[in-house]
């Protein structure tokens, strides 16, 4: 008879194995935690910047459609962006980015705007982490782009 003890024909990990296959989990995620910081920053950054472009493609549409001023308002010193059409404003957040400009000029915003007289080129300059600047650009007649440190985006 056997006893519930027993240990024979049975397959399992022994005490060493278990801590080797611990010790390698451990020395993974030493080498991946520091990087996870910068990994999160830059997707917080794309993430805004993407949703920077689709506001700026509606914002477009939508001041064609109604024959009326579309703006986006860039604050300095604020987490967010605003989407203004005529008394209606909704924020949006700018998660890692802020408006470059603000302490050496002054500048207290910047506007991007649409309608009966849209510039034929309009831009804003935000910062984000580890110096990177992002110029986003809306142009007449072209779809918006974001350039990074002077490169297309």
């Amino acid at each position: 008879m056997k006893g519930s003890w027993s240990t024979e024909g049975e397959a399992g990990f022994t005490l060493l194995e278990t801590m080797a296959v611990l010790l390698l989990v451990v020395l993974l995620a030493s080498l991946v935690f520091p990087h996870f910081d910068l990994v999160y920053s830059r997707w917080q950054e794309k993430t805004a910047l993407l949703q920077i472009l689709r506001d700026l493609k509606e914002a477009e549409s939508e001041a064609a459609g109604r024959g009326r001023e579309m703006r986006l308002v860039f604050l300095a010193g604020k987490p967010y962006y605003q989407l203004e059409l005529g008394g209606t404003v909704l924020r949006r957040p700018l998660p890692g980015l802020t408006l470059a400009g603000e302490e050496e000029a002054g500048d207290e915003k910047t506007v991007i705007k649409f309608g009966a007289e849209t510039p034929e080129e309009q831009a804003v300059v935000l910062l984000g982490a580890k110096g990177r600047v992002y110029r986003v650009l809306a142009a007449k007649g072209r779809p918006p782009e974001v350039f990074v440190n002077g490169e297309g985006g």
